[in-house]
């Protein structure tokens, strides 16, 4: 039976895009005055559930989902899981009728045994992005919500209490009265963004949710505190489904259920806690060190089989992998088919077949209703206007600029710094060591307060050839450490130490450094090849011959992996584009472009599913490789990512917790009473030691039996606070064979006389050179959006035959001179008005080219006496 799918979401009249990008406001059921929590109980099952895309021209029907099958009951929540493309976004979407109007749905989705559409008034979604206003504080952002969707029959004293009461069940009340903050505004944590956008979701007590990915970007303990709310959103009796992303081993022994999906077929679905005795008993069993989560997605993603030969050459990680791995020698098309033929007649299959009948057979629960927004037009009106005069009061700053504003160097560029090279840009560099000792950060107080410290005495070195991994737990000053090294700390921050590159005490220089930002500061309307060919007209020499820049484009975009997609758009929210994965390469391709000798990453896997994370590793590997320095701060790494880097700085409260090779901090861990559980990635269990976010939950982990019997006899540090673990592993560390090997190594590198250092060169282009280029950018930019640039010149056109038409031969009386002065100033004003559309346009290119100018002011190159 076909199934017609609508947009679940009401208000995004004539725009089927806004069903692809969500809303801060879900929908409310009518609960009555009291908005009672408990929720009469929901069961969704979907049955032979099919989803194709029709192809516009001559081409084959592209199916998304084949024959899908599966069900999902109150109180607990289900993980959908898969690579890119695997179709669990599209399942998600499916099941919540939020499935764009050209693709075709067969199956039945039952509801109570029913087969009824969702509306919108019964189910929440919470989209990945976080569609929040930046200039409105949490709870002000939770009332004006309130305002607009409780009924008008609850009285104040009910909502008030209504928001409160979401407020604490989201765990906000620390951060309620902080701004949400936006690119330009300081405000609260991506962990706390994700928790907000899910209390405005709960707050009219939905009784069926859908999230998408919301642990994407979020450190271990922030990922583990939303699912953990989740967990109790569940318990309260409502029926939770969320795809996820990379989930750590914490995170993933939330989950109740698990489906598993590749290539839109079923590989997996029942109790998550199984899945791992299901993969074993197919013949891929979860290796030691490694994430179950991380293990199944391994399994059954088709982007690894382009670097299995890679990681067949690598000995390090092969012999690791080798008797771990049974797939190393099988592409992923034939572990899929064998893990889909084994499902199908497994215990789980079975066991889901009998609890789908018996679902399918419930009839006479009440159904839910679309009630839309539940608040009256003039109380919304209201509501509207007030936050809408809120968030433009508290956002002069945007559209001024922020011209001077020092906060940009807080931000990057997506265009570093090009080195005198000559004419021939040779691949390989001069070798670059850095070393910092005794480095202090300290922060003054502007009050009466005391000064606080960030960094504390911290030592350590890279090498060209090798990649650093600076890891630890949100505030342990790992962004403070890459920032000091980079020249690029605030200048109300004082710094103390010496930083030594090549044994000189210079400070790094605009010319000689890259700087690869967490977010990727790029044009949407712009392929890949023009980027980067517009970055390189800007930044390499005039000296130059058009075919050596040419050359150093086409040998970059190769380097990097990029000749598949270099010419499709970068894309933006309203243009589809290249994925995260290859908008980060190519970031970090602008950078190469002019060959630094040292260059830094902010969290450049952070967001990035497994394989686009391993892939933008092992292109880091390759930058390494060829002769350059590399440090990256990075974000809760997969244990193939991992065993990529050659060195770690592990920081905790801006303390040296370990500084070594990458592969003997497990045996430290170990030696210092704190091994690494069997099927954990590393990466995670070292964050788990030092991250105090922790220890707020540590009674919840002990008072969960499913967590606590397998982890009570591999984690000694349950019964420990935070605190405790980090002071024995920093003197473990002090006084350990990796801290005098780095003692050694330090006062090698610091003896290094002679080599050159590098110099500022700025951008290299000439400044008639640089004027055409972005005048060039700037125009295509325009010409290729829609919104911005055409459909003015449509306007244009229309107002211009509007006019001619009402002054044509208008005469030459003194009336007719009158009238065409009206004219010309309705035509001045009109034009002048319109100009203001363009605004949009020109903030994301200043914010392009504003990241690129700020970073030349940063490096200076003056000599420390």
């Amino acid at each position: 039976m076909e199934i017609e799918v609508r947009n679940i979401v009401r208000g995004d009249v004539g725009d089927d895009r806004m069903a692809e990008h969500g809303n801060d406001k879900g929908g409310g059921i009518s609960m009555g005055p009291s908005m009672s929590m408990k929720q009469r109980a929901t069961y969704l099952v979907w049955q032979d559930l099919r989803v194709m895309l029709p192809n516009s021209g001559d081409g084959p029907t592209k199916r998304l989902l084949h024959g899908i099958n599966g069900f999902a009951e109150p109180g607990r929540i289900m993980a959908i899981m898969g690579p890119s493309g695997s179709g669990k976004s599209t399942l998600l979407d499916a099941l919540a009728g939020r499935l764009a109007k050209n693709v075709v749905m067969t199956g039945n989705v039952l509801l109570n045994g029913e087969e009824k559409k969702l509306t919108y008034g019964g189910v929440a979604y919470v989209t990945q992005e976080d569609v929040l206003m930046g200039t409105l504080s949490v709870r002000e952002t939770i009332t004006y919500s309130a305002h607009l969707r409780l009924p008008n029959t609850m009285s104040k004293e009910e909502v008030h209490d209504t928001i409160e009461g979401t407020i604490i069940e989201m765990g906000l009340e620390d951060c309620a009265d902080t701004l949400v903050g936006n690119w330009h505004l300081r405000g609260i944590s991506g962990g706390e963004k994700k928790r907000l956008s899910i209390a405005l979701e709960i707050l009219v007590r939905p009784r069926l949710m859908f999230l998408d990915e919301p642990t994407s970007g979020l450190d271990s303990a922030s990922a583990f505190f939303v699912a953990h709310a989740l967990r109790g959103v569940a318990r309260d009796g409502r029926t939770v489904i969320s795809s996820i992303h990379q989930p750590s081993s914490e995170v993933f022994a939330l989950f109740d259920d698990l489906f598993l999906l590749s290539g839109g077929e079923t590989v997996y679905f029942g109790e998550a806690k199984d899945a791992i005795e299901f993969f074993a008993e197919s013949g891929f069993p979860c290796p030691i060190k490694r994430n179950p989560a991380d293990h199944f997605l391994r399994c059954i993603n088709s982007d690894f089989d382009a670097v299995t030969a890679t990681l067949k050459g690598s000995l390090r990680i092969h012999e690791e992998r080798q008797e771990t791995d049974p797939f190393m020698n099988l592409v992923t098309a034939e572990i899929k088919a064998r893990l889909v033929e084994k499902y199908r007649w497994s215990k789980q299959a079975a066991k889901a077949r009998s609890k789908m009948k018996q679902l399918s057979a419930i009839r006479g629960s009440e159904t839910m209703t679309s009630t839309a927004s539940q608040a009256g037009w003039w109380k919304q009106l209201i509501t509207l206007t007030k936050r809408s005069f809120v968030n433009m009061s508290r956002d002069m700053g945007y559209y001024w600029g922020d011209v001077g504003d020092d906060r940009m160097a807080e931000h990057g560029n997506d265009k570093g710094g090009g080195i005198s090279m000559g004419p021939s840009m040779s691949m390989k560099q001069r070798a670059t060591y850095l070393v910092w000792q005794d480095l202090r950060v300290m922060l003054p107080n502007s009050g009466d307060g005391p000064t606080k410290r960030l960094l504390h005495g911290i030592n350590g070195f890279a090498e060209p050839g090798r990649i650093m991994a600076i890891m630890g737990p949100s505030g342990s000053g790992k962004s403070t450490l890459l920032d000091a090294l980079a020249g690029r700390l605030a200048k109300n921050v004082v710094m103390t130490g010496n930083v030594l590159l090549n044994g000189e005490e210079k400070k790094l220089t605009y010319g000689g450094v890259a700087y690869v930002t967490q977010e990727d500061v790029l044009m949407g309307t712009l392929s890949v090849r023009e980027t980067i060919t517009y970055s390189a007209h800007l930044r390499l020499p005039n000296t130059m011959s058009k075919e050596e820049v040419r050359d150093t484009i086409e040998g970059t975009i190769i380097e990097m992996g990029l000749e598949d997609c270099a010419d499709t758009l970068v894309g933006n929210w309203h243009l589809r584009g290249i994925s995260g994965g290859e908008k980060k390469r190519l970031s970090i391709a602008l950078e190469i472009l002019v060959r630094p000798r040292l260059m830094f990453l902010d969290e450049p896997t952070s967001g990035l599913d497994s394989a686009s994370a391993f892939f933008v590793a092992h292109a880091l590997r390759g930058v390494a490789r060829d002769g350059r320095t590399v440090i990256s701060s990075i974000h809760q790494p997969s244990s193939e990512v991992f065993a990529l880097f050659d060195d770690l700085f592990l920081l905790s409260g801006g303390e040296t917790v370990y500084f070594g090779e990458a592969k003997d901090a497990i045996e430290f861990f170990a030696e210092s009473g704190f091994p690494c559980p069997i099927k954990r990635n590393p990466a995670d269990h070292f964050l788990r030691c030092i991250n105090s976010d922790f220890d707020a939950v540590t009674a919840t982990l002990k008072g969960s039996l499913r967590i606590h019997e397998e982890r009570q006899e591999t984690d000694p540090f349950m019964n420990l606070v935070t605190a405790e673990i980090k002071a024995r592993l920093v003197e473990k560390y002090r006084w350990s064979k990796q801290a005098a090997k780095a003692r050694s190594k330090m006062k090698q590198l610091s003896a290094i006389r002679g080599s050159e250092t590098m110099t500022s060169t700025a951008s290299q282009a000439g400044w008639w050179k640089q004027l055409i280029t972005l005048t060039k950018r700037s125009f295509v930019n325009m010409s290729r959006d829609m919104g911005y640039y055409w459909l003015r010149i449509v306007i244009y056109l229309v107002i211009s035959v509007c006019v001619g038409t009402i002054f044509y031969d208008v005469g030459t009386s003194y009336t007719a001179i009158l009238a065409r002065g009206a004219c010309g100033g309705f035509i001045a004003g009109f034009m002048t008005f319109m100009s203001i559309g363009s605004f949009p346009s020109f903030i994301e290119d200043m914010k392009v080219s504003q990241c690129h100018n700020f970073v030349q002011l940063i490096y200076e190159c003056v000599d420390v006496d």
